[in-house]
């Protein structure tokens, strides 16, 4: 295009139009930044409570009372209960309890009988009881008549003793085992059911939730794929906008555009090139450091920038507004049906900008 036959006019509309297209693209640019991430995020979301372990009632295993019963007195028959538990609860295959259960209880069995009478030698309680079964005196002075201490008659009365003892034991512990056991069964099936009513609302929890993010998922969706839309339209209405050659390559930036914008509307400019031109104006004043010449630098002296670069200031302003307006926006559709409708009427906003603009361009090539 030549731009000769342009009047300061023109080119400051010009100057303004193109500003107006940069701002709009740069807060698309932050607005779609900002919708990736959202997305981004619930997208980790829906992924952490799809896989989220939920809380699981087992119905217990009931205790019988006769199993216990049986249990204890074999145990006590056996040896020591405990023991007796241990291995058929840790030894594999049911013929290994057998075994183990055999030779362990039996040579339990036989030591401990055969420890009585030397236990109820420091313990007259014992001897006593002792000899209710057996007749021989446990420990005579005369140590030649300890020959009887190999008689089968003599350890058979033993044995017997020692084992009704260790019946009575096992009944007795059997007994207490299976009462615990069935208190145990009431305990256990209560807590099932409380864990039947947190699994349940768990559950129920879950769902809601899964429904809730994947409908905030298909919501930002629409919302992404409606802003990359108008980014992408928008950036071709400047791509176009700069085609026309008005402004040098260096200089088609949002910083620049706005602040040689600001000369043109001040006066101090009412060309673009040569000694009094704004692109050095421009020039000196970022050496000067008196403005800013790089986006980076907005956000550390957007403070500052109110005095030398007015415009540019107002269309960040207006840039961070528009931002919170449109998360609002989004926030409210969310949860609803509306997301699709409101992304709808936010690219249609976009699209009748960047229509005024291609007209206002085509008319500006017109001339």
């Amino acid at each position: 295009m030549d731009t000769s036959t342009l009047s300061r006019q023109d080119t400051e509309d010009y100057l303004l139009t193109v500003s107006k297209l940069e701002a709009s693209v740069y807060m698309q640019e932050k607005f779609v930044d900002d919708l990736n991430q959202r997305n981004a995020k619930l997208k980790k979301e829906y992924q952490e409570e799809e896989n989220a372990e939920l809380p699981v009632a087992e119905l217990p295993e009931k205790e019988g009372f006769w199993y216990n019963l049986f249990i204890s007195i074999l145990g006590f028959l056996s040896f020591d209960f405990h023991v007796f538990s241990a291995i058929f609860e840790n030894v594999e295959g049911f013929f290994s309890k057998i075994v183990y259960t055999f030779v362990y209880g039996f040579v339990h069995f036989l030591f401990g009988a055969m420890a009585l009478p030397f236990l109820a030698k420091g313990n007259p309680a014992l001897q006593q009881t002792l000899h209710l079964f057996v007749d021989f005196e446990l420990f005579p002075s005369n140590p030649s008549s300890n020959s009887y201490l190999i008689s089968i008659d003599f350890w058979l009365p033993i044995f017997v003793f020692w084992l009704v003892v260790r019946l009575v034991l096992g009944l007795i512990w059997g007994v207490i085992s299976g009462i615990r056991g069935l208190v145990n069964n009431k305990q256990e099936y209560e807590q099932y059911q409380r864990d039947l009513v947190t699994a349940h609302r768990a559950q129920q929890e879950h769902q809601k939730n899964l429904q809730r993010l994947s409908t905030e998922l298909a919501n930002m969706n629409a919302w992404v794929n409606a802003a990359r839309d108008s980014l992408q339209k928008s950036k071709a209405a400047l791509a176009k906008a700069y085609s026309y050659d008005i402004i040098h390559p260096k200089y088609r930036n949002l910083v620049a555009v706005y602040t040689m914008y600001e000369y043109y509307q001040a006066g101090r400019c009412s060309v673009l090139t040569g000694h009094e031109g704004a692109y050095n104006l421009y020039e000196n004043e970022s050496r000067q450091n008196h403005i800013i010449s790089m986006l980076s630098q907005i956000n550390e002296r957007l403070d500052g920038m109110e005095k030398n670069q007015y415009y540019l200031w107002s269309a960040i302003k207006e840039t961070q507004s528009s931002l919170s307006s449109l998360s609002s926006r989004v926030n409210r559709s969310m949860n609803t049906l509306s997301a699709k409708v409101e992304s709808a009427k936010y690219s249609a906003e976009l699209a009748e900008q960047n229509t005024r603009t291609m007209l206002y361009l085509d008319t500006l090539r017109s001339k």
